[in-house]
């Protein structure tokens, strides 16, 4: 899972054995080491509405079931919803499957590039 932070913009990107984790197992999950602690990414499925919260050094993520049924294996590319913070900004939450681009050599297994459908 690639994850990118900017303002109040969350980005994750998932290559497909992520993806297929996620609706295998309705979770997937990761670590970044800081110092002797943890910071974690997770995302989620629920039977209730798209939100993000913050507890124990974890970013959890909940996307509702119904919007992942499937995806592993058809064209939808991802979500994004907004969270309203207790501070009454907007957090923009994206979560979509990782394509390659061009600086990408690493061996990951990454979806194709979509065509552009007009």
């Amino acid at each position: 899972m690639k994850t990118r932070l900017h303002d109040q913009y969350m980005r994750f990107r998932l290559d497909q054995s992520d993806v297929q984790t996620l609706c295998d197992t309705g979770s997937v999950l990761q670590c970044i080491g800081v110092g002797s602690s943890n910071l974690s990414f997770e995302i989620k499925l629920t039977n209730e509405k798209p939100s993000a919260h913050f507890v124990i050094q974890c970013v959890e993520v909940l996307l509702p079931t119904a919007w992942t049924a499937g995806w592993a294996g058809n064209e939808v590319v991802g979500f994004d919803f907004d969270v309203l913070t207790d501070d009454g900004d907007v957090l923009r939450i994206v979560v979509e499957k990782d394509f390659p681009c061009a600086h990408t050599a690493d061996g990951r297994a990454v979806y194709g590039k979509p065509e552009r459908k007009n």
